[in-house]
C-alpha cells in the first residue's frame, strides 16, 4: 500500500508544470469561484478506473516552484471517497496551492 501511494504521488507530482500540461487537454473541467476542478483517470485496472481530482487557480502557476498537496481518503479499502476533501482542496487552491484528491481503489 505504501509503495502504491508513493508511486501515485510521484507520478502525479514529479513536476507540477508537466502534470498541468498533460491534464490540461484531458478529462472534465469545472470552474467554480475561480477554482478549476479537473477530473482525470490516471489508471485503469480491469474495469475499474482510478481517478484523480485536481484543483488549481491561475494564481497557482504564478510561481516557478509551487507547492502541491495530495489527499488520500481513509476508509480501509471499504468506504470513503475522494470527494471528502473537495472543500479542503478548493480552499487551498484559492491560496495558490495545487491540490490533488486521489481515488486508490
Amino acid at each position: 500500500m505504501k509503495k502504491l501511494l508513493i508511486s501515485i504521488f510521484f507520478s502525479i507530482c514529479f513536476t507540477i508544470q508537466s502534470v498541468f500540461g498533460f491534464f490540461q487537454t484531458a478529462g472534465q473541467i469545472e470552474t467554480k469561484d475561480g477554482v478549476t476542478h479537473l477530473h482525470e483517470v490516471y489508471k485503469i485496472i480491469d474495469t475499474s478506473k482510478l481517478k484523480v481530482d485536481i484543483f488549481y487557480t491561475n494564481q497557482s502557476f504564478a510561481r516557478e516552484n509551487n507547492t502541491a498537496i495530495v489527499f488520500f481518503h481513509g476508509g480501509g479499502w471499504a468506504y470513503g471517497t475522494p470527494s471528502e476533501f473537495f472543500t479542503t482542496c478548493e480552499r487551498y487552491a484559492k491560496m495558490g496551492i495545487i491540490t490533488f484528491s486521489v481515488d486508490y481503489r
